[in-house]
């Protein structure tokens, strides 16, 4: 087994010059026979989710 490390980072202008930022790096564990390109393509899936729930999360709780 390898380990593989994906990072996302994303900017959202929110306009009168204030912007938010989530970074999200995950390291993992390739599978039992899996490669490790299926490795990133898996772990990258979760990580764009995650950024894409938090920064949902960050702009709703700027609205309230």
């Amino acid at each position: 087994m390898s380990k593989v490390t994906v990072g996302l980072g994303l900017t959202k202008n929110l306009g009168n010059f204030e912007n938010v930022r989530i970074d999200i790096q995950v390291e993992a564990e390739t599978l039992p026979g899996e490669s490790s390109a299926a490795a990133i393509d898996r772990v990258y899936k979760l990580v764009e989710s995650k950024v894409n729930e938090k920064l949902d999360e960050a702009l709703s709780d700027d609205k309230e």
